[in-house]
């Protein structure tokens, strides 16, 4: 229960975290459009697709890495694609079921997607 509370506590600061940086890249895609785009703007949107591109070909290249499935689907679940973050962590969970932050992080995304059941399932996982 206290590994629970503490994978709980820590993906919750995490997420608190990440939810801070989205909102800021979200204000400034929202000036981008009403000041014809700020070249700050424009890079972070590079970054996070440059990010996303690395961590795939990182997928291709090692799809049995519990570690490579597990950053792809965060980045997924901070970008808030849960649907494409639940199969990378139901794959980093097949590869490794004792990480609980995995485990929890699975358990909420699919309540995400409304899938009360398979949640509530993965929840007693934890």
């Amino acid at each position: 229960m206290d590994c629970c509370w503490r994978a709980w506590a820590d993906t919750n600061l995490r997420t608190s975290e990440a939810l801070a940086k989205e909102t800021l890249v979200l204000k400034s895609a929202d000036s981008e459009k009403n000041s014809s785009g700020t070249a700050e703007a424009r890079v972070m949107s590079i970054e996070t697709k440059e990010s996303e591109s690395k961590l795939r070909a990182a997928l291709i290249e090692s799809p049995g890495s519990f570690e490579t499935n597990y950053q792809l689907g965060e980045f997924y679940f901070r970008s808030g694609r849960y649907r494409e973050a639940v199969p990378l962590l139901e794959a980093a969970y097949k590869i490794n079921p004792g990480s609980q932050t995995n485990t929890y992080e699975l358990a909420l995304l699919i309540k995400l997607t409304s899938d009360f059941v398979r949640a509530r399932e993965q929840s007693e996982k934890c």
